[in-house]
């Protein structure tokens, strides 16, 4: 699939001369994109089980509904926004009438056929979308609509998260993995019991389909490995579950202290390396089950809640004195407590990520979640689905070909594979424009078919 694609951004000015407004272009720049992997990659190697339904690709068109437009560039090799950017503008397929300031309007008369494509064309107006902008993406309707907060409660707020298909477990092997490295094809469960851990590693279909391995199976199981180690505080409430790429961590706490236990072990030979650590001040937070990414890993930090759900305590899993405590929008804002709330994350190659509920149930169609980004957390709002009512968020997963997989349980366990804010499938940067509440803005974005030349 070739496609090629051009923005042109217009700030103008409007004046009403006898009695008709007169639009005055004050600034235009118009720039080449790039288109990025995000549509081939969630057709090909990240359609876990080719689960995504086929309504979720065609038209392709889909794919480029919405934009995003950001403080600063992008690259279009993460296939998202930079993790230490700014959303100036942003839009959606539809005529835009609510409060966030950032939102403009899809413009649907000016958005027609051409030759060997389509046009878009989104308006904001002289309050909306203000700012300085040196980049414009585009990407899924959903995405270019959603919203996310610190400063308050999104009901009915766009979601982040669209399900694009379900694959059912089809074993009870595929069922009980709670780690996929995708990449490398292997999905891991992990279990312990008296002074025992249990690694069951499995070869599956992910990238690419092999040989053998049957519809939402695995292929077979590689190797059971019996680590003799001592894990204390493990259970349902208190602990979790990582992998860096090079490690399986078994994160385990105290309740309601500060202490606790990192049990890292080295897929390579499958030692395992065992530290205690003792975070003054802090009081972690009871999860309702060993999910992965409770507490995730990042950069050599633990991220986790604490103080009954009121703080989010990022823990140096170096130095014991390195903790900082930051104030939780869902506690603070929406005053979200209980162990429901604390499920597992997700990190995005960007460096964002979301740390998602653990129970949802068949109303809560925008569920409350948090989103970090460059350095501030956030509300947003996720979907949930179920076919039996309970519905239950057992862990995600990153494919790093654009969707996202989440092990979930309604009757039975399965996966839905998501797209998710905010891949773009589009990267077109600009010399930097800046927007005053004086000019309004206009953005036509053309994809057609062919070779970009």
């Amino acid at each position: 699939m070739a496609l090629q694609g051009k923005a042109i951004l217009e700030l103008a000015r409007e004046k009403r001369i006898n009695n008709r407004i007169r639009r005055e272009v004050v600034k235009r720049v118009e720039h080449k994109n790039d288109i990025t992997a995000l549509v081939d990659g969630i057709i090909n190697e990240g359609n876990f089980f080719n689960a995504v339904s086929n309504s979720k690709i065609l038209p392709i068109k889909q794919w480029f509904e919405g934009c995003l437009l950001t403080d600063i560039v992008n690259d279009k090799d993460i296939m998202m926004i930079a993790g230490n950017s700014n959303v100036v503008a942003q839009a959606s397929n539809d005529a835009y009438t609510g409060t966030n300031l950032k939102r403009g309007s899809y413009n649907a008369n000016e958005s027609v056929l051409i030759t060997g494509g389509w046009r878009n064309v989104f308006d904001w107006t002289t309050s909306q979308g203000n700012g300085t902008i040196s980049s414009i993406c585009l990407c899924k309707a959903f995405v270019g609509a959603a919203e996310i907060s610190n400063s308050l409660a999104l009901e009915g707020g766009a979601p982040i998260s669209e399900i694009l298909g379900n694959a059912s477990a089809n074993s009870s092997a595929l069922q009980n993995i709670q780690i996929i490295d995708y990449e490398n094809e292997v999905g891991y469960e992990v279990n312990y019991t008296s002074g025992t851990i249990t690694v069951n590693e499995y070869e599956l279909n992910t990238k690419e389909y092999k040989l053998l391995g049957g519809v939402s199976d695995v292929i077979a199981l590689k190797a059971t490995h019996t680590i003799s180690q001592t894990v204390n505080a493990y259970n349902y409430y208190t602990s979790s579950l990582s992998f860096t790429g090079s490690h399986i961590h078994i994160l385990t706490w105290v309740r309601n202290s500060g202490t606790l236990y990192d049990y890292a072990i080295d897929i390579s030979d499958w030692s395992c390396t065992a530290t205690t650590h003792t975070y003054s001040g802090v009081q972690f937070q009871d999860s309702a089950s060993t999910l992965k990414d409770v507490l995730p890993i990042i950069n050599g930090y633990i991220y986790a809640y604490a103080s009954s759900g009121q703080k989010i305590v990022k823990c140096s899993l170096s130095n014991d004195a390195d903790v900082t405590e930051y104030s939780n929008p869902l506690y603070t804002i929406e005053g979200l407590t209980g162990a429901e709330y604390n499920g597992g994350s997700v990190i995005l190659p960007n460096g964002d990520w979301y740390k998602f509920p653990r129970e949802l149930n068949q109303q809560a169609t925008n569920a409350s979640c948090l989103y970090s980004h460059n350095g501030q957390f956030y509300i947003a709002r996720t979907v949930s689905q179920s076919y039996y009512g309970a519905y239950q968020n057992y862990g995600m997963m990153s494919t790093n070909y654009g969707a996202i997989l989440q092990r979930n349980r309604s009757n039975n366990f399965g996966y839905s594979i998501q797209a998710l804010y905010p891949y773009v499938s589009t990267v077109a940067n600009i010399e930097a424009v800046t927007k005053s509440a004086d000019l309004s803005m206009k953005l036509t974005y053309e994809i057609t078919e062919g070779s970009a030349a």
